[in-house]
């Protein structure tokens, strides 16, 4: 069972509207037209967050969460969660691009993260590949937590979309009751997060890692199952 205190990145949608280089959810390759969480899937969650009892963080990002059609359901469910004490914490994360959503009230600490602004790390750097130590797991792990999007839970956002697009099985968790016991290391070899140091913002001249050329040129989208 996880941690109490238990962090959530709910990636309500895999589509975005800006173009940020080096994006670790690889939103220009990940960002299927039906990625948007249904309905059904967030009221399955704040089900089980209820029956969890505590939440200690849920941030609503994506993709863009703003582009979610229902995000004013969402962010109203979530609410009332925090209300009635099972969410100790809303974050929405957004780049800014779309005004905010009506129903992101005091409730929600708002984090706006223009594009402008954001300096992403290279994340087709394979530290295994190029020889790199890296942190299995790095503290985003812990920091930003677990996430769920419409194909279920991973181990982090970042570490979800490589796994996606590297095919790497066994990573994805259909309950929050299930959403632990993950091998970090056969995610976490392939995550430039977890080397940051060795290959910072600036390197951008360097090659792609091979297993990131060749995931990207064969990638037809992800075929896993749903949430």
């Amino acid at each position: 069972m996880a941690p109490k205190n238990i962090h959530i990145e709910l990636e309500v949608t895999l589509r975005c509207n800006a173009k940020c280089p080096h994006c670790d959810r690889h939103c220009d390759i990940l960002s299927q037209p039906d990625t948007d969480m249904s309905i059904d899937q967030i009221n399955r969650f704040c089900e089980e967050v209820i029956k969890r009892g505590h939440v200690g963080l849920v941030s609503v990002l994506g993709g863009e969460p703003s582009l979610h059609p229902d995000i004013e359901y969402i962010l109203m469910r979530l609410a009332v969660l925090k209300d009635y004490g099972y969410i100790a914490t809303l974050v929405y994360a957004t780049n800014g691009i779309l005004p905010l959503p009506v129903n992101v009230t005091e409730d929600f600490t708002v984090y706006n993260s223009p594009v402008r602004y954001k300096h992403h790390h290279r994340m087709d750097i394979s530290p295994t590949e190029e020889g790199v130590i890296y942190a299995s797991p790095c503290p985003i792990a812990e920091g930003c937590g677990i996430a769920l999007n419409c194909f279920g839970y991973w181990p982090c956002g970042a570490g979800g979309a490589i796994c996606r697009l590297l095919d790497i099985p066994d990573m994805v968790r259909y309950s929050l009751s299930t959403a632990s016991d993950w091998d970090y290391d056969t995610m976490c070899r392939h995550c430039a997060h977890g080397a940051a140091t060795q290959h910072p913002v600036t390197d951008f001249n360097t090659l792609a890692s091979p297993v990131f050329t060749t995931a990207l040129q064969n990638w037809q989208g992800y075929k896993g199952r749903r949430y």
